[in-house]
């Protein structure tokens, strides 16, 4: 509970707060590695870069065999703008098996965000998986709106923001709303780590 806390907490910017629960997780021996995964998407989102590095080090391999640990660890990288860190774990999760909507869908906007010929093909091919695993997914369509829009497919890339309009709710509807005047209007668009 105390985790998921942090974590609301860090996507609503309370960034001291969240650094206080990760400071307390830390002092639990199942939540060490972990907390100082949180900690260093909290340096990555203050602007920490070299501190959130240093921490994100002295996580053991061996604690990454934990997909948890491991996916932490790649969104602090991706909050960092570390998009070829982040791929590498993503990239690694989605071998090992067991978050593979969140692996895909995160490959999908990563990709999208270095869109190079290979890249490109890269986030069309794991936005569609993301969307064959979870078709009901807003955070999906979002993926494929992005891997369309670096493919530079403004209408395809359209239909997908719609469409995840449609599905999702609150500060996500609203999202996904900016995202659909952002490719009308063509402006960068990336998905919000």
């Amino acid at each position: 509970g105390q985790f998921l806390k942090a974590i609301t907490l860090v996507r609503l910017s309370h960034y001291n707060q969240a650094m206080k629960i990760a400071d307390r997780l830390a002092s639990l021996p199942d939540f060490v590695y972990l907390a100082m995964a949180l900690k260093g998407e909290i340096l990555m989102r203050q602007d920490k870069k070299q501190d959130a590095m240093n921490l994100l080090k002295q996580i053991p391999a061996t604690s990454l065999n934990d997909g948890r640990i491991r996916m932490q660890r790649a969104i602090a990288y991706a909050s960092g703008k570390l998009p070829k860190l982040a791929i590498q774990d993503w990239e690694t999760i989605a071998k090992q098996g067991g978050h593979d909507v969140a692996a895909r869908r995160a490959l999908a906007c990563l990709y999208a965000a270095v869109p190079t010929g290979k890249n490109k093909q890269s986030a069309l091919k794991n936005a569609q998986i993301a969307i064959k695993l979870s078709d009901d997914d807003w955070s999906c369509l979002v993926a494929m709106a992005l891997a369309q829009s670096c493919n530079g497919e403004k209408q395809k890339a359209l239909d997908f923001a719609r469409q995840a309009t449609d599905k999702a709710k609150d500060s996500n509807h609203l999202y996904c709303q900016s995202l659909v005047t952002q490719i009308e209007q063509d402006e960068p668009i990336a998905w919000r780590y």
